[in-house]
């Protein structure tokens, strides 16, 4: 899970990792990319009257694994909605055993492309609801935002779901260290993510312009460096800009320095002039 790839990163055991945005604050590391949308989806045995969050106060309810980011969207929306689920919930499990333990609904925050996800939804014995109040918990929360679950997203027959279900979502991320980290390496997975045909498998994959312009957390040098190659010439353009205004400015001023000597001059040579025909006419 999330978590537990901190953990893993942290240590220096790997290079990167992938991590649910929200699960992190660590000055350590830092987002190289920003990669997939993670749909949270509230999943409900058929058998159980639970519709919506807030009918999950005092029930069985998986919240995946402890060190998962599944289980940390899941704890956010608890708390918002002021909601306690039953002590008695199955714990460290996947959302996946849902229809196969005793637990009555599951909260998934999950690619909408997700086979274990795909399966589960079109269970006979499992029904699909939004999140409601999407908007409001966007606005909460930097790393959320609104998202749709259209008609037959998931097929099936019937097809599931039946209607667009609104929901939230967050952003998968690809994280490295902050520092000390191979410049090769980071140009490597940023190309292998923008410069090949890898969206043909994973077309929910965010694009390179859109990677570009998100700003929901700050992205690592080398990746403001891949996206913005230009960034330090905008810099030095401006600069360049700047004393080339400067050189015009002085220019202007020195002209101006000039024309008022010559007009200096030929006042004071009328004066004269004037002054020298007065003594003749005496």
């Amino acid at each position: 899970g999330s978590i537990e790839n901190q953990r893993i990163l942290e240590s220096g055991q790997v290079d990167l990792a992938l991590i649910q945005a929200g699960t992190s604050s660590s000055e350590k590391l830092a987002i190289l990319a920003p990669l997939f949308q993670e749909a949270v989806i509230l999943l409900s045995k058929r058998s159980s009257s639970v519709k919506n969050v807030s009918n999950l106060q005092g029930r069985k309810v998986i919240l995946s694994k402890p060190d998962s980011g599944m289980a940390y969207s899941a704890q956010q929306l608890l708390e918002h909605f002021n909601v306690s689920v039953s002590e008695d919930s199955p714990t460290n499990v996947s959302f996946t055993e849902l229809p196969n333990l005793d637990a009555e609904a599951t909260i998934v925050t999950s690619s909408i492309l997700s086979s274990s996800l795909r399966q589960l939804v079109r269970h006979p014995d499992v029904s699909i609801f939004p999140i409601e109040d999407a908007p409001a918990l966007a606005q909460l929360n930097a790393h959320l935002t609104p998202f749709t679950i259209h008609r037959s997203l998931f097929g099936g027959n019937p097809t599931t779901p039946k209607k667009d279900l609104e929901t939230i979502a967050t952003t998968a991320c690809l994280v490295t260290h902050s520092e000390d980290f191979s410049p090769i390496l980071a140009q490597s997975a940023l190309k292998a993510f923008y410069e090949s045909a890898i969206n043909n498998q994973f077309p929910n994959l965010i694009n390179k312009d859109a990677a570009m312009s998100w700003d929901v957390y700050p992205l690592h040098p080398e990746a403001k460096a891949y996206f913005n190659p230009y960034e330090g010439l905008d810099t030095l353009t401006n600069f360049i800009e700047s004393v080339s205004g400067i050189k015009e400015l002085f220019f202007a001023f020195g002209a101006a320095v000039l024309l008022f000597i010559n007009r200096l001059k030929n006042r004071r040579e009328k004066e004269r002039l004037a002054d020298v025909q007065r003594l003749k006419d005496r």
